[in-house]
Formats: C-alpha cells, structure tokens, sequence
C-alpha cells in the first residue's frame, strides 16, 4: 500500500507541475515553422492562427517558413526543437506521414517524434475532368474503365502523395486500373487538364473550382465525407464506393517529442476557438478547406487510422523508398 501510495502522490505530483507549466505558457514568442511556402494551405492556417496569439495567448508568434523536401526541413526543425510550447509544425498532414513509406533516409519518425496537437483544417479534394471527358461521375468513370482498360489516366503534383493513393484506392474499390502521370504543380496540370492534355486530376477543389464555374472543368467526385458547398450536385466518392474512407488532406499542427499534455490541450483549444470564429470560417469555406481542429487524442487517433491506410495504399501503388 505505501508503494501504491508513493505512486500515487508521485502521478499527482507530475500532473501539478504539468498544470501549473501550462498556466505560465508562453512566457516567450511562438514559432509556428510552416513547412512549405507562402501561400498554401499550410501558409492559411498558420496565417490564421498566428493573430490573436498576443491577445489570447500573451505572447506574439512569428511565421518561419522552412519549406523543402515535401516537408521534411520545416518537420526535421521541430522534431528536433525543445518541447517547451515554444515550437509548432504547421504541416500538410498526409505528405508528413507518407514521408514514412516514401524516403528511405527519413530522419525522423512522422508518428513518435512529434507530439500531436490538432487536424486543424480539411482540404477537400476532387477527381477534376476535361469537359469532353465521357464519364460524368464516379460511377461512369468505373464503367468507363472497365470498358477502356488502360484508358484511364490521371494526374496528381506528387508520387506518393494522398491524391496519388486516395485515385489508386477509389481504382482498387471500382475494379479497374488507372495510370498515374505526375506534374511538378497544380497550374501546369492544371493547363493541360482544360487543353484536354490529361483526362482527369485529383488536386484542391479550390484548385478548379473558378474552372468549374466558367464550363472548362467538370468535377466527377469529390474525396470528403459529405458534399462540399459550393458545389452540392457533386456526390462525394465514398457515395458510390462506400469502402472509399478518405477525409482529404488535412492540415496538421504538431509540437516536438514529450510536449507536456497539459499544454498541448491549451494549444489545441485556443486552435479550435481560433478557426471557430464566424469570419474565420466562412474565409477558410471560401477557399476550400473545412474547420477540423479536433483535440490531441482525437488527432492521435487519425494519425493511426491514417498510418494503417497509408500503409495498405502503399503496397497497393508498390510504393519504393527513394
């Protein structure tokens, strides 16, 4: 019993102290180190989160943008960073996973070497087609592939990246084969998918959507769980392929290793309060992204989900580290 005691006054101990850090956090500026370049999805989030910090938090946050190596510079900079709530990731969430079955000199672990604090955002995704494309929608596409095998082409800006596996797993389900032809950008794929160059692309709806809306890209699906709003004709994959279990590609926020819990939960919650805001919202809707923040067990949960799917879809795509 004495031990069980000690134990017990040990854990509470721990939980103070845990408590009482968190109570005087931040007491220096944040670095948010977004892992790509200005203006994408990763950049938003950081943009959005990064204002009321002074207000809210009582310390100000500066961007730094480590962009490199599909992630992995801004990533090595915080797996390596101390874990004093000090320094966050702000990361394509599926890249920094799949970085795992991708690169062979990985220096660091995607999963044990970061702490896990929110999916912060959903980008939602789309099968975007030429006009003069036959299939219509998912199911027209699987017909049309089991008619045409070897006809069906598709690009994506990243071998082995999510749009990448998310179109080889909707293939799997449907029964047919897809190629893969990779672009080094979305506004190169982009030209050739309205030139009629490319058949179809899996990227950001908010990619094509002013495409979408001028008549000279349709969308055949779309890769969410529920139908995107600006578009509501548009059925999601997974309502003709209810297998299909893929949520996007999310936004993550991570911290370095051994972060303490209690000011992970901090974090998280001033994340959620943060992209809740009404106006906040709306401008991140309007460029196709949905609100997420889910807490850090919530987020830790995913990550495993994610890691055992990604790890099927790499076998799948015969995935070979580079």
């Amino acid at each position: 019993m004495a031990i069980l005691r000690r134990a017990c006054a040990a854990a509470a101990l721990g939980l103070a102290v845990q408590l009482a850090g968190a109570q005087s956090w931040p007491d220096k500026p944040i670095r948010l180190i977004s892992a790509y370049p200005p203006g994408g999805a990763a950049d938003l989030v950081a943009r959005a989160i990064q204002p009321r910090m002074r207000d809210v938090l009582g310390q100000p946050a500066v961007i730094e943008h480590r962009a490199g190596a599909g992630g992995q510079i801004g990533a090595q900079t915080v797996a390596t960073a101390p874990p004093d709530g000090h320094t966050f990731l702000v990361t394509v969430g599926p890249a920094h996973l799949l970085a795992k079955f991708t690169s062979k000199a990985l220096p660091y672990d995607p999963v044990k070497d970061f702490t896990p604090i929110s999916a912060a955002t959903t980008t939602i995704l789309c099968i975007a087609a030429y006009p003069g494309f036959a299939p219509n929608n998912v199911g027209e596409l699987i017909e049309f592939g089991k008619r045409n095998p070897g006809k069906v082409l598709f690009g994506t800006t990243a071998i082995g990246g999510e749009a990448h596996l998310a179109m080889e797993y909707i293939a799997s389900l449907g029964g047919i084969t897809a190629t893969h032809v990779p672009y080094k950008g979305g506004g190169p794929a982009t030209t050739d998918l309205i030139g009629g160059h490319i058949p179809m692309l899996v990227l950001p709806i908010s990619t094509v959507i002013e495409q979408v809306k001028k008549g000279s890209v349709k969308v055949l699906g779309v890769l969410y769980t529920q139908r995107f709003q600006g578009l509501p004709q548009v059925a999601t994959v997974s309502e003709t392929l209810p297998a299909f279990n893929s949520s996007g590609s999310w936004i993550a926020v991570y911290a370095p290793p051994r972060l303490p819990a209690a000011i992970a939960n901090r974090f998280q919650a001033y994340i959620s309060d943060t992209l809740n805001q009404p106006e906040m919202r709306e401008k991140i809707s309007a460029v196709g992204q949905v609100v997420v923040a889910n807490t850090p067990q919530q987020f830790a949960e995913q990550i495993d989900r994610s890691m055992d799917l990604y790890a099927k879809l790499a076998r799948l795509a015969n995935l070979k580290p580079e």
